[in-house]
């Protein structure tokens, strides 16, 4: 048995959940209240561009800005010529946060801890007015821009993640998509973190030796997105199209997603999932400049300009790594799971 401590709030975007396990029920904590005196006007010159380029809605760490900060974070709400507005409030203190907790049943104990929960939380919410500017020129270059085909042609067989976060990536994916239905696994490859009352599952990806060894899959194809990001599926082909740590790996994600509404039936649901592991050559540039909370508001945004609407992420963290694997020695906690997921517009 674990404790499971759920936080919950909504944005005007999306329904949030960060799931902490712990070994015991922490006392409630009081929620930060917005203090005014903690958005400041500062000028533009005392940011330190040289380090990394300053863009509304993001966050920083406050020791790129020159003189005495009121905290360790802030988000830049507005950013102009010559000055820009940073808010050092915590990203919480906006949120009538709900917070339940309850003994569970799970595969390892939990090791997690408030502190962690709550740390980044809030992170990857949209900011008070507009959206979050995400347009970095170089965002979606990566360190190899070579061919896919080409760089995925070698099979790897590896995970992506540890064995308790697949779990957890399973039981998300159980809870979201009902037993029996047409399930598109895309940018699939060796192994997929479906449950096992999957109904007919086919994965789109590029390693066929990887795909023909995926027990998950009845069938497959190949298929490059970056290459052509239409999907070559008819519409309302698939009651759920799941997307597992390689949402990173897209140069034009925003119209691969549209394609995904596109196969989707109405209502259809469409999840994407990932952890803070990937391969560095091929991730887009955006990505890996960006705090994994930061990484769920992209994601959220990808999903709101594709047209998913009843959209929700998740943060989960805090359950013991298997023994077995090969980094316990190093890392004692379960990679973290993120998710975003929403819903193709119409009845369902």
């Amino acid at each position: 048995m674990a404790r499971r401590v759920e936080l919950s709030y909504r944005s005007r975007l999306a329904r949030h959940f960060h799931i902490g396990w712990m070994s015991e029920i922490p006392d409630t904590p009081s929620w930060p209240a917005v203090d005014p005196e903690r958005v400041r006007i500062l000028p533009r010159s005392a940011f330190n561009e040289k380090i990394i380029a300053l863009h509304r809605g993001r966050f920083y760490p406050s020791k790129l800005v020159t003189g005495e900060s009121p905290a360790r974070m802030f988000r830049a709400l507005e950013v102009s010529t010559h000055s820009f507005e940073a808010d050092f409030n915590a990203p919480l203190a906006y949120f009538d946060v709900t917070m339940r907790h309850e003994e569970a049943a799970t595969i390892a104990p939990g090791i997690g801890n408030m502190d962690a929960l709550l740390r980044f939380a809030g992170m990857e919410s949209p900011p008070p007015r507009g959206e979050t500017d995400f347009a970095d020129p170089d965002g979606f270059d990566r360190p190899n821009p070579g061919e896919d085909r080409e760089f995925y042609s070698r099979p790897r067989r590896v995970a992506h993640v540890d064995a308790v976060c697949g779990a957890r990536i399973a039981a998300l994916y159980a809870s979201l998509i009902d037993p029996g239905s047409r399930v598109l696994d895309l940018m699939s490859g060796w192994r997929s973190q479906l449950p096992e009352q999957r109904g007919n599952v086919c994965g789109l990806g590029l390693n066929e030796e990887e795909l023909a060894d995926n027990p998950a899959l009845d069938s497959y194809c190949i298929h490059d997105l970056n290459a052509d990001p239409a999907l070559p599926f008819e519409d309302r082909a698939f009651d759920a199209v799941v997307n597992t740590v390689s949402i990173e790996y897209l140069v034009n994600p925003v119209s691969v997603l549209r394609e995904v509404r596109r196969t989707l039936r109405p209502g259809g649901v469409a999840v994407i999932s990932f952890s803070n592991r990937y391969f560095p050559p091929k991730a887009i540039y955006l990505w890996t400049r960006m705090l994994p909370m930061e990484r769920l508001g992209l994601v959220l945004q990808w999903m709101v300009a594709a047209g998913f609407v009843e959209l929700t992420t998740l943060s989960e963290r805090g359950l013991e790594r298997d023994p077995r694997d090969r980094y316990t020695e190093h890392l004692r906690e379960m990679d973290p799971l993120f998710a975003v997921w929403g819903r193709a517009p119409g009845a369902r």
